[in-house]
């Protein structure tokens, strides 16, 4: 189960998205503790379409061929992991999992 509905992030980002407030007053308003995780939200968003927020209740396999692309793409374009998962449409937690096994 995820802590913040679809509907929630959608509001969230489509506030936010309207202009005039910063993420903190959002957090406020919303109740969130840090904006840390709602950028995320917002680049996933401006990246792929504010559909993008769904939650998506079925699993998704990768192969390792992705996975090691996505790992790759930090690497290469020496981007944040953050950005890696806007780039690819995926949790940031998921790339975060697959750089610290081919790092160690």
């Amino acid at each position: 189960m995820t802590k913040y509905s679809s509907e929630f992030k959608v509001r969230f980002v489509s506030k936010y998205l309207e202009g005039g407030i910063s993420y903190n007053d959002l957090c406020t308003e919303f109740g969130i503790p840090h904006a840390g995780f709602v950028k995320t939200w917002v680049n996933q968003a401006r990246a792929h379409g504010i559909d993008s927020l769904k939650v998506k209740h079925t699993r998704t396999d990768y192969s390792q061929t992705f996975k090691i692309s996505v790992v790759e793409y930090v690497r290469t374009h020496q981007v944040s992991r953050a950005q890696t998962a806007t780039h690819f449409g995926i949790s940031p937690s998921q790339v975060n999992s697959w750089y610290r096994i081919v790092r160690d």
